[in-house]
């Protein structure tokens, strides 16, 4: 097994700083990347991170769109109980709890994911067994860190993070015009 080390701590042992955007790309694991980058969404260090939701991340997940791809039958849909974690829900009330608020990408629109905007039907792995389980998220942090805002010092995140928001949210607004 290959060594691991958790991003948050690899940051700090090699100095690394605010990050303005984290993409993770790990194939359905992207949750255990998010936890090894905790200490970093908790300080404050990152200001936008985008992931993906995807067919392997649980076993609810896996069972609906990959079994059947290898010639296992897929009973009809039962839910027993809770929709296994992690899953779309699940990482949103996540992050939130860590300051960002999460939109799914989509080509020309973002959809919110926080609050009143939420809906069951964005659980599309569980939901849509005709659809592909994959999609991606964009998390926005409510505040910026303090050093990316104020170029360097400790100060003015919280004004520059309502920029970024207004500008990412802006573009998307204005390619749907």
């Amino acid at each position: 097994m290959a060594p691991t080390l958790r991003l948050d701590i690899f940051a700090n042992e090699y100095g690394l700083g605010d990050v303005l955007l984290m993409k993770i790309d790990t194939e359905g694991h992207d949750f255990e990347a998010l936890q090894g980058a905790e200490g970093l969404l908790r300080e404050r260090r990152v200001a936008a991170l985008t992931f993906e939701i995807a067919g392997q991340m649980n076993s609810d997940f896996f069972r609906i769109h990959k079994e059947r791809h290898f010639g296992h039958p897929l009973p009809p849909r039962q839910r027993r109980g809770p929709l296994a974690e992690p899953n779309l829900r699940f990482m949103v009330r996540w992050l939130g709890d860590r300051g960002f608020d999460s939109f799914l990408l989509g080509s020309r629109s973002l959809v919110p994911l926080v609050g009143i905007w939420w809906d069951t039907s964005y659980e599309v792995c569980a939901e849509r067994r005709d659809l592909p389980c994959w999609y991606d998220v964009l998390a926005l942090t409510r505040a910026l860190p303090d050093s990316i805002g104020s170029g360097g010092g400790r100060s003015g995140g919280s004004d520059v993070a309502a920029h970024l928001r207004s500008v990412v949210l802006g573009a998307f607004e204005s390619e749907k015009n």
